[in-house]
């Protein structure tokens, strides 16, 4: 969740550079405002790492995936100009998921680093250029896939799994026996496993009175404080002048 809300502090500002639109005062007082905050959080964070051991990291990881911000953008309005075939981007898809599995034997073989996220992490430029692929496809295609009530349910999910996947991942990784082995095995079934657990959890917590009323509210609020930041940038007024959006 924070990193959706880092991310909606600043798509104002890349929603107006997509645009072309020119920055005005107001909007660049408002930029260097927020990477103000976000500098005094990295000061507080650095000296509560060398004073208290503990590493805070989660209002800096964001950045990184401002990549993946514009790129769903690009691929949603100009997927049609990329020249390559489905077949294609199937088989670039297919080479990076190759290259990743490569580059991961040879670190853990010279370099004796196990770790899924050395070379395939998501601030990476495999994973990154392996979503764009998969998004493209998928994009390019829309119009030739089928509704069914299992594609909506998901696409109604798909939010809630990307905020709770990552504790059913944790608790797969501390709990299923011998887990950095036999990779060609447990990827495909911990994907599997996670994908079931937080698409049962989100279907079952939005068939419940007290997990609708928190998700409406929490849902409101969050269009209210983005409708007043967009507010705020594109019209040079303070969100306080506006109680309600139109």
């Amino acid at each position: 969740l924070s990193m959706i809300v880092c991310l909606m502090l600043f798509a104002p500002f890349i929603s107006q550079f997509l645009r072309g639109a020119a920055p005005t005062a107001s909007d660049l007082c408002l930029l260097l405002g927020l990477l103000l905050i976000f500098a005094l959080a990295h000061q507080a964070a650095d000296t509560v790492q060398e004073t208290e051991g503990v590493e805070v990291e989660w209002f800096r990881l964001f950045v990184w995936y401002l990549g993946y911000f514009v790129a769903g953008y690009t691929i949603d309005r100009h997927c049609d100009a990329v020249r390559i075939s489905n077949a294609g981007l199937a088989m670039v898809a297919l080479g990076v998921v190759v290259a990743g599995a490569a580059l991961n034997y040879l670190a853990a073989a010279k370099l004796h680093i196990v770790s899924d996220y050395f070379v395939m992490n998501n601030e990476g430029p495999l994973v990154f250029l392996l979503t764009a692929l998969i998004f493209t496809l998928f994009r390019r295609n829309a119009d030739l896939l089928p509704a069914s009530w299992l594609s909506t349910a998901l696409a109604e999910a798909s939010f809630g799994i990307y905020l709770v996947h990552m504790i059913y991942l944790q608790l797969i990784r501390d709990h299923l026996p011998a887990y950095d082995r036999a990779g060609i095995v447990y990827l495909p079934l911990v994907v599997a496993l996670v994908a079931l657990c937080s698409f049962a959890t989100i279907h079952l917590l939005r068939r419940t009175r007290l997990a609708r009323l928190v998700t409406w509210t929490a849902n409101r609020a969050l269009r209210l404080l983005l409708w007043h930041l967009r507010h705020a940038v594109l019209y040079q007024r303070s969100p306080l002048d506006v109680l309600e959006p139109p």
